[in-house]
């Protein structure tokens, strides 16, 4: 039942007492009990007989409203030292809420502590772990300034660097013979990728002059033992495997920056590079990846060489500009589409992909002329799409499960014109087979 409400006389009687209280010496509401007798409150319940808490209680909801003004302090001789006097007990409600409240403070204590333990932002992980100069990356002007004179300029060349999947042992046996690969194979197929590109670059395009280039990391840089028949056959451990790719890495983009002076280093990371979820985790993505990890390696490296510039998105999606042409980079696995067909491929999906891909990022200010990707271990030139091959080449997976035609070794180098766009594609080849330069340029069949 509810507590019942006090009559206008019982509420003047405690008042009055209260009253005689404070001209006795004893102390009103929040006022320091030295140098008083007590609490007028707690010894006019004593005296009405009452629960303290009940008292303090109406007295603060003003139903009981004594002057506190009558307070007649006591002489410093005459105060007696009180007994330490508890705090009025509330009444089990107000206990019961006042227990919730602690209970929610503790609660939500408790989360920030994990949140503050938890999050580490770029600034942080880039101060505190790396040790990387605290600085936003910008693209260098020579990507977003057009060239006073395009007459007789070849471009800016941009490249792809995706799906290295190095550790991984593909055998000629498993593949029909058709290919091979291993941390030996991986080596040479990397620097031929790099001379390769020097070599069209400066031997077979017109005014071969270039303000930079933009190698794109896109990804799948290491095998990273993401399913378990990867895990019995990789030829080494993550962590190691991380770091032979990371040297070959540096060493690749310090060849390029000795001749092409700037060069600018977008990344994003790829599937492969999960190797602490194997089930894809949509928060935190980039901070748990392998790839992630080796771009800082890298971008830590060269953090005193001016040439370098890099690129390192948390959200997976690198946007940049080229003489004005809007590239974005992703790696090619979270277009929000599955499946193929088996006449065309992998073409749908992607196209499917690129269309979703372009409607949500036109819808937050993020559009794009050409969208760049790896992933799907094939070379293709669509409208608005670039899809680059792997350096790992046709594996077993390609030959049992996807029946898949194969591809050989190769990455994608394009060029972007100021005046003219995209002018040229070219797709560096890394097989080691060399054909005879012995062969007639063109035959023609006999007649029967």
């Amino acid at each position: 039942m509810p507590t019942p409400k006090l009559t206008q006389a019982e509420c003047a009687r405690r008042k009055r007492v209260i009253e005689d209280c404070l001209r006795e010496g004893y102390a009103p509401l929040d006022y320091p009990l030295v140098g008083t007798r007590g609490s007028a409150v707690i010894d006019a319940a004593r005296r009405l007989g009452i629960s303290p808490g009940t008292l303090y209680n109406q007295v603060k909801r003003n139903a009981v409203r004594p002057n506190w003004k009558l307070f007649i302090p006591l002489k410093p001789s005459a105060a007696p030292v009180p007994a330490a006097v508890p705090e009025p007990v509330p009444e089990r409600a107000e206990r019961v809420e006042m227990t919730r409240l602690r209970d929610q403070v503790s609660s939500l204590q408790t989360q920030l502590r994990d949140a503050d333990r938890e999050h580490l932002d770029e600034k942080e992980v880039r101060e505190r772990i790396f040790k990387l100069a605290a600085y936003e990356p910008s693209p260098p002007k020579w990507l977003i300034e057009t060239h006073k004179n395009p007459s007789g300029v070849a471009g800016v060349p941009s490249t792809i660097w995706s799906d290295w999947h190095c550790g991984e042992v593909v055998t000629l046996a498993e593949t029909n013979g058709v290919n091979e690969f291993n941390f030996a194979i991986a080596e040479r197929r990397i620097k031929k990728l790099v001379t390769n590109t020097l070599d069209l670059c400066f031997h077979h395009m017109t005014g071969a002059t270039y303000p930079g280039i933009v190698v794109n990391l896109g990804g799948d840089m290491i095998s990273g033992s993401l399913h378990p028949e990867l895990e019995q056959t990789d030829e080494d451990d993550i962590f190691p495997t991380i770091l032979w790719t990371v040297d070959r890495l540096i060493w690749g983009l310090e060849q390029l920056a000795d001749r092409f002076e700037l060069v600018y280093v977008p990344g994003v990371p790829g599937n492969h590079g999960r190797v602490f979820d194997k089930k894809p985790h949509n928060k935190r993505y980039a901070y748990r990846n392998a790839d992630w990890l080796i771009y800082k390696l890298l971008e830590r490296h060269f953090q005193k060489d001016g040439r370098v510039t890099f690129d390192i998105p948390p959200t997976g999606e690198a946007l940049y500009r080229v003489y004005g042409h809007r590239y974005m980079l992703v790696h090619g696995d979270d277009l929000g589409v599955r499946g193929g067909d088996g006449i065309i491929g992998a073409i749908g999906p992607i196209m499917r992909g690129e269309i979703k891909m372009r409607t949500s990022s036109a819808q937050i200010g993020r559009d794009y002329d050409t969208l760049l990707m790896g992933h799907w271990h094939q070379d293709l030139i669509l409208p608005r799409a670039i899809v680059n091959p792997c350096l790992k080449g046709y594996d077993e997976y390609a030959r049992r499960t996807l029946r898949a035609v194969p591809n050989d070794p190769a990455q994608m180098l394009w060029f972007t014109h100021p005046k003219y766009g995209i002018t040229a594609y070219w797709k560096v080849q890394l097989t080691e087979a060399t054909r005879s330069t012995e062969q007639r340029w063109l035959t023609i069949p006999e007649a029967r």
